[in-house]
């Protein structure tokens, strides 16, 4: 079972000045995606900077398959989780807030 935590900070130009992105359930442990992680730094977080930085999650991540799947089905999934929650955190607050300058999780 794959998870995403996404932690990242935004300027008031909602430009990404800090990022981490950990990957679970991938490997035998937990790992940054460092390379999406660079790609976003210095970046609005549009749907293609989304896009292009979740295809880049798996690079460096030793894929072992599980229960759950194979290497080769878990490392087709990497992607469409980190854009999920590289999503999630890029949407406006639905309550309403100004999250300009904040720390964003998810």
């Amino acid at each position: 079972m794959i998870g995403v935590a996404v932690a990242a900070t935004f300027d008031t130009s909602e430009t990404c000045t800090q990022c981490q992105i950990a990957i679970t359930g991938v490997s035998t442990i937990a790992t940054r995606a460092a390379r999406t992680e660079e790609h976003l730094m210095g970046s609005r977080l549009t749907a293609d900077v989304i896009e292009a930085a979740a295809n880049l999650a798996a690079d460096g991540i030793a894929i072992t398959g599980d229960a759950f799947g194979s290497a080769a089905y878990l490392a087709e999934l990497i992607p469409i989780y980190v854009n999920r929650a590289l999503a999630q955190i890029a949407a406006p607050d639905p309550r309403g807030d100004d999250n300009s300058g904040h720390d964003r999780r998810a």
